[in-house]
Parts: structure tokens; sequence; C-alpha cells
């Protein structure tokens, strides 16, 4: 597997009377990152008064709530999962706040079932997440305090080692895609 770059892109979110938000995303024709800083200042041809996004809020109802620049990365071949690999099948991961009460919901798609991030390949257990699963409990502190992932809202996980932090099951979402 090779992730070459694919694209710069702006992303900018607007919000309505009502909170509601809706993003809109442009690719540029920018190399790279280095490139937006050195052929556009930021503040004049992107969100200043001159700025795409100043001038699209200005043909829009809502308010300019945020921009957010980035380099999108993809697959340089055309591929497929493997056999068996469904994304409809997800495996919903409940996750203890650091410092609350409150749990986070994390999906995984196509959960790896050989058990895998599961206790059993069949019977009642086939379903349960592994609390103590390696892989899981590697990719979950990513999202501790001293990782670098944020939840939604911000906030990091508490100790993703401590297997009563964690709890999941498996689901399957409908498709029409087949």
């Amino acid at each position: 597997m090779t992730l070459v770059q694919e694209k710069v892109f702006i992303e900018v979110t607007m919000v309505d009377s009502g909170g509601n938000k809706a993003k809109t995303t442009w690719e540029t024709d920018l190399a790279d990152m280095a490139a937006l800083n050195t052929e556009h200042t930021t503040n004049d041809s992107i969100i200043g008064a001159a700025g795409c996004a100043t001038h699209f809020a200005a043909c829009s109802d809502a308010q300019l709530l945020s921009v957010r620049f980035g380099v999108a990365y993809k697959e340089n071949a055309d591929i497929y999962g493997p056999a068996n690999s469904e994304v409809e099948r997800k495996a919903v991961i409940s996750a203890k706040k650091s410092g609350t009460l409150e749990k986070a919901i994390i999906n995984i798609p196509s959960p790896d079932r050989g058990p895998g991030i599961f206790l059993a390949t069949q019977g009642e257990d086939r379903n349960i997440v592994d609390s103590a699963d390696a892989a899981l409990v590697a990719f979950l502190e990513h999202f501790e305090t001293t990782g670098y992932l944020l939840l939604s809202d911000g906030e990091s996980l508490d100790d993703m080692s401590a297997p009563a932090n964690i709890k999941g099951r498996q689901i399957h979402r409908g498709s029409r895609k087949g």
C-alpha cells in the first residue's frame, strides 16, 4: 500500500439561523501545503477581504463559521478490499472520556473478525468487542491525552489500557450498493 498526495484542499463551513452547518470543499491547484504558504498569503487570497472564502460567504445568507486547509492522500492504484471485507459491518466502540463519566462512540468499518477485535469467531461472543485486543487498544490510545487525535468535541479518552474503559458490539448497516 502506497499513499500518495492527491490534492490540497480548502473546506469552508457555513452556519444558518438554526445552527445547521453546511461544508463545502474545493480542490486547489497547489502542489502542497508549502505552496499555500509561499504562493498565496493565507489572509489575502483565501480568508482576507479579497479571499475566496469571503467571496463565497458574500453569496450566502449563512454565516462563515470556519475555513480549513489540508492535504488529502490516496492509494496510488485502483484497489479493492480483501475478500469478505464489508464496510457495512461496523464495530461500534464505546470508550470512556477523560475526566468525565461520559462515553465517546467510535465506529470502525469492516472490523477484523478473525477473531481480530472480537472475543470469538462464532457463538454469542462473535459480536462482542475484545476490550483487551492489542490492535484496538493501540488505535484508541491515539485519542488519549498523550495522543494526538481529538474526539469531535475536542476531548480525549481515558486510559485505554484498562479494559473496563472500552465496550463495543458489531452491527450491520444496510446498503443499496450491493
